[in-house]
């Protein structure tokens, strides 16, 4: 119990020193405020201009995505057979990428490994991302020809963190899309979506917050590289089996939130090993 605290701890205060811009999302507040513009231009990685406004007709579905999150991966093929599918029928798709620690190289990685049929635009320090108050990856919003947001969250129930159906049982961007298009309201306006937290970027107003960075006794450095190093490093690296990597400033930062979350909920480190058959040599679990 007491390593849990003092790694949960040293994550938690270096980072909110060291990075003053990354604030901890929360992962249940997520919700399209009414009378907020959903309106919206951003570019993709060539450059070309994708824009989301208000028309006569159509529906427009905005994804928001992440290049190593293990369901966006998962679900990138569905999107793109979706967004084939309903195109001829009025429904639009945008995916946009607003995690800090994507940076140019990895969006295009993502893309050649997982290619979409619709565009991705990048969302620089996550304007669009708290306009719609999305905070996970895979998380969509379907949008009426207004921009009213008819459906947000998940887009089935197959694949969770941790567990894979055969199939899902209820597909709900189809059909909250389907329910639109015939001009029904969406029966399920809401699920709560699952996935990585997006690496948001937050302007830190607070005085005495900003004094402390500046003061701060605590490096990455000396202090969160080493924790990383010791604990995470082996797996979370490139070309090993965990699905991102840790071994960089930018990646621990862009991460935390999310690391935080799966080692306070116990699926990290994951330790299958049945304590009752003794101790094991360099198990890799935490006490409760």
């Amino acid at each position: 119990m007491l390593f849990r605290i003092v790694l949960l701890a040293n994550l938690c205060v270096t980072l909110s020193l060291l990075t003053p811009n990354i604030c901890r999302a929360d992962g249940n507040d997520a919700n399209a405020v009414p009378g907020i513009s959903h309106a919206f231009e951003l570019e993709t990685l060539s450059g070309e201009s994708v824009q989301v406004a208000a028309s006569d007709s159509g529906i427009t579905v905005v994804c928001f995505l992440g290049t190593e999150c293990p369901l966006v991966q998962l679900y990138s093929v569905r999107l793109s057979a979706m967004a084939d599918a309903l195109r001829d029928r009025g429904v639009r798709f945008v995916a946009v990428n607003s995690n800090s620690h994507d940076a140019v190289e990895d969006i295009q990685k993502f893309l050649d490994r997982h290619p979409l049929t619709f565009p991705l635009v990048r969302d620089e320090r996550n304007v669009v991302a708290d306009q719609f108050g999305a905070t996970r990856t895979p998380e969509v919003f379907v949008l009426d020809h207004r921009l009213n947001v008819v459906y947000q969250g998940r887009i089935d129930d197959q694949y969770e963190p941790g567990v894979s159906r055969n199939s899902p049982h209820r597909e709900d961007l189809r059909i909250a899309i389907d329910e639109t298009l015939a001009g029904q309201p969406v029966t399920v306006a809401k699920v709560d979506a699952v996935g990585c937290l997006i690496g948001k970027v937050r302007p830190v107003k607070n005085a005495t917050i900003a004094a402390a960075v500046e003061n701060a006794s605590v490096t990455y450095t000396n202090d969160i590289s080493r924790i990383m190093q010791r604990h995470c490093i082996e797996c979370h690296r490139q070309g090993e089996i965990a699905p991102f990597s840790l071994e960089a400033f930018d990646d621990v930062a862009g991460w935390a939130d999310t690391s935080m979350e799966v080692i306070d909920n116990g699926r990290m480190p994951p330790w299958h090993a049945d304590p009752e058959f003794g101790h094991f040599a360099n198990a890799r679990q935490m006490p409760d």
